[in-house]
């Protein structure tokens, strides 16, 4: 257990998870907005490989994806999406921990 509580200290930075809800106006056309699920504490970790390029540090290094882990979390699904530091990432993968301690949502920029 000890190893969980290392963990959860090293999630300081706060995210938004946002859901699209679908809808109608008045004339019958379909409408839509991202209305917030949740916002959590999370450890986000950028892979560093790949073709995008993203400022980190003063330099330009390459993003294919990012990783924002947060406690566990049934509710989030692959069709909301994270905002964080003002942009928003698409979720590509949703991964449960075995002990049910960590949800890790795998993401990208979105363009």
């Amino acid at each position: 257990m000890a190893k969980a509580k290392e963990h959860i200290g090293q999630m300081r930075e706060r995210i938004v998870i946002e859901r699209f809800t679908a809808g109608q106006n008045a004339t019958g056309e379909e409408t839509g907005s991202w209305a917030t699920l949740s916002t959590v504490w999370a450890e986000v970790k950028y892979n560093l490989t790949g073709s995008d390029e993203m400022q980190l540090s003063d330099k330009k290094t390459a993003i294919t994806s990012t990783a924002f882990r947060i406690r566990y979390n049934t509710s989030v699904i692959q069709k909301d999406r994270v905002l964080y530091r003002s942009e928003y990432f698409d979720i590509l993968s949703i991964t449960h921990d075995p002990g049910r301690v960590y949800t890790t949502l795998e993401a990208k920029l979105r363009e």
